[in-house]
């Protein structure tokens, strides 16, 4: 499997599909409210504390072009009052449960996917990142719940253990 390469990340299924969803959701948000693309942004950086949000930000989001970190999604979803979780997914796939996890509870349960996933078939840590696709140092990281994650990652993540992103973002792994 390949290392982690930005500039491969639009080649990424698992986040396309997350990205879509995003981009989906803000523009049927954006028209209920019958908002401006420019209101619609001022609205999301009233939200933004310390950072920065900027409407290139935006822009990428809506073109699908933009590999969103949890905190933006968490912005996002912040503004628009809804859950992390329903803007990353699709409706059919949502579970009463998701609607309450934040982004700190997402990063533990992929966490906890992939330790679990390491442990059940008796992986290096390595291994499974080179499985993944990605550097040891994230790999690192990401399983004790510190990384920042993009799209892509999780997408690499989900697509790199076998399941799908729903079940990740839970901390589900298949039993196999």
């Amino acid at each position: 499997m390949e290392k982690y390469d930005p500039r491969n990340v639009l080649d990424n299924p698992e986040r396309n599909a997350m990205q879509a969803q995003i981009a989906a959701k803000l523009e049927e948000e954006r028209q209920r409210r019958n908002l401006s693309n420019r209101d619609f942004v001022a609205l999301i950086k009233s939200f933004a504390s310390e950072k920065e949000f900027s409407y290139r930000t935006y822009y990428l989001t809506m073109r699908q072009e933009q590999n969103l970190t949890l905190g933006t999604v968490a912005l996002f979803a912040r503004a628009l009052e809804i859950s992390v979780a329903e803007l990353l997914l699709p409706p059919a796939v949502l579970e009463p449960s998701m609607k309450r996890l934040d982004v700190q509870q997402i990063k533990n349960n992929i966490a906890r996917a992939l330790n679990a996933f390491r442990s059940r078939k008796d992986m290096l840590k390595k291994e499974v990142a080179d499985q993944i696709g990605i550097s040891v140092v994230t790999y690192y990281k990401i399983e004790q719940g510190q990384q920042n994650l993009t799209l892509a990652i999780i997408g690499m993540i989900a697509k790199g253990l076998g399941v799908p992103t729903a079940a990740l973002l839970l901390g589900r792994v298949p039993k196999r």
